[in-house]
């Protein structure tokens, strides 16, 4: 492994090839998850489809309410949809791009100090890794693009504030990334006036807009989600950390789940981490922006206690394999020795044995199962119930898309009306919105049990349509005991050691047990309909 402390300054024919392995890698990946879709990424659908259609930047139409985390995202989703292509389309070509763009940003990052073969491959791991994380229709690829991006200008000099406003547009918390930036320039005894002034002139139009729009800068979602971390429902005691574990040790490796040397592949990088950073840390690489970041963000959503969505900890995975790839750079320069020439033909072995993979992958689609249960589920909804029927429930992502319905978000992020898993606001959902249409599970998500129990639900409501799911071990997504449903855990858990049942076939409270009925868990989506007495 060579390595050089100067910055090339030409573009040779390997930078070329190495740049053209990515382009293909990052559209094989995307090829692999072109239908990959799930849930909280048809609430970004939904937005794109009403702006496209002239409603507004609105969920429910004539709702002025912003659930959507990231402007930018949205607004060049819509741009595309606006072409023609669906809002998924235009989604997923929109992640594969900042796919792309992080890949050959990561390889610019690397090219500086390593060779063509050793940057391609830290950035073909990046690339692979980032695209199973499961995020895709949300705003992690394009802002990690971006970010990447301009981490690639800082390291060879230059200091793009426009791109910082634009990560701001991309995802809110980047605010704590121009801080940084702003930090670093004091502490090089700079006055950045005129770097923040591009940043405010930058985010300016979209401030505006939304004061104008919705009363606030930054998305109504923040509050509620601290309200989450600390309700119980979501766990107990520092919930955002436990996700946070979780996600090291299982999480970012999913695509090799039943590999039992996949443990090995997560072990490596992190013990070479530390001594990435340090290798930056001496050579003061700008690349340690990116650790900064990433560990404050970390920081600041454990102090909130965050519930642990996954797509939180996405920045993980590109800290894990850029700063092990600079660890390996730091340990090689030690050796007593010089690595061998075939060192180079052992990246290029990587590269085509991690190309070939994604190729094999692509001829195969991932889909979420959750999603094509959810769409029966609108189509079920839409043959029942008359046009312009509410719905309520948990999950409001896909009903909500497709059944192009006024919807009610029974947890309180996705639409005004607040939270309705407590009980406390029971009254409201039930006698004042009255809801055509409430979506429940079998067994009951720990979310609906208060509806579920509650006497006006109980008298108003009954079984309209049930949707039958693949069998429970293989249906990831809706099972309790699979990687996808962490947020339940800790509470089922506390149950199921009060039953001699198997957690995954742990009943959860039934108003109908109250009542004397035998109740069965099934593997079933249930759609309770109204018939208001």
């Amino acid at each position: 492994m060579q390595t050089s402390n100067q910055t090339p300054t030409s573009f040779t024919f390997w930078d070329v090839a190495c740049v053209a392995q990515l382009t293909l890698l990052s559209i094989l990946v995307t090829i692999q998850f072109w239908h990959w879709d799930f849930d909280d990424g048809f609430i970004v659908y939904r937005y794109v489809e009403n702006i496209t259609s002239g409603l507004g930047w609105v969920y429910n139409p004539g709702e002025h309410y912003n659930a959507s985390t990231s402007a930018l995202n949205t607004i060049l989703t819509s741009s595309l949809a606006l072409l023609g292509a669906s809002p998924l389309a235009a989604a997923h070509l929109l992640g594969g791009l900042g796919l792309w763009l992080m890949s050959i940003s990561v390889y610019a990052i690397f090219r500086r100090d390593a060779t063509h073969w050793f940057s391609a491959a830290v950035a073909s791991v990046c690339c692979i890794m980032m695209a199973n994380n499961f995020t895709w229709g949300l705003e992690s690829h394009l802002f990690f693009g971006l970010l990447s991006l301009y981490i690639a200008l800082e390291v060879y000099g230059y200091t793009s504030w426009l791109l910082l406003g634009l990560l701001v547009w991309a995802r809110p918390d980047a605010i704590i990334l121009v801080g940084l930036r702003v930090a670093l320039a004091l502490w090089q005894r700079n006055i950045p006036a005129k770097g923040v002034a591009i940043v405010l002139l930058t985010i300016a139009p979209w401030a505006l807009f939304s004061l104008w729009s919705f009363g606030n800068v930054f998305p109504a979602t923040l509050q509620q989600k601290r309200w989450q971390g600390s309700s119980g429902f979501w766990g107990a005691g520092w919930i955002f950390l436990q996700g946070l574990s979780g996600y090291i040790r299982g999480e970012t490796f999913r695509h090799l789940s039943g590999v039992t040397w996949a443990p090995v592949l997560l072990t490596a990088p992190l013990v070479l981490l530390p001594q990435g950073l340090l290798y930056a840390s001496l050579r003061r690489n700008p690349v340690t922006l990116l650790f900064l970041y990433v560990a404050a963000i970390l920081s600041a959503y454990t102090a909130l206690n965050v519930p642990n969505y996954h797509w939180y900890y996405v920045g993980v995975v590109l800290v894990i394999f850029v700063f092990a790839g600079f660890g390996a750079l730091f340990v090689s320069e030690r050796l007593p020795i010089k690595l061998p020439g075939f060192m180079n033909g052992a990246f290029v072995g990587l590269l085509l044995l991690g190309t070939g993979w994604a190729f094999l992958r692509a001829k195969s689609d991932q889909l979420d199962l959750r999603t094509s249960v959810y769409r029966n589920l609108s189509d079920q909804i839409l043959a029942k119930t008359p046009a312009g029927d509410s719905i309520a429930a948990v999950e409001v992502g896909v009903v909500g898309y497709y059944s192009k319905r006024p919807m009610i978000d029974i947890v309180g992020l996705t639409t005004p009306y607040g939270e309705f898993i407590t009980g406390a606001n029971s009254d409201r959902l039930l006698n004042e919105l009255k809801p055509s249409v409430i979506v429940m599970h079998d067994p009951l998500m720990l979310h609906e049990e208060s509806v579920y129990g509650d006497p006006l639900f109980v008298s108003n409501y009954r079984l309209a349509g049930v949707v039958t799911t693949p069998d429970i071990q293989s249906f990831r997504f809706l099972s309790v005991n699979q990687g996808r449903a962490p947020l339940l855990r800790s509470t089922l858990q506390e149950r199921a050691s009060t039953t001699s049942q198997k957690l995954d076939r742990t009943p959860l409270l039934y108003a109908r047990e109250t009542l004397g009925s035998s109740i069965r868990p099934t593997n079933q989506l249930k759609l309770r309909h109204l018939r208001w007495l």
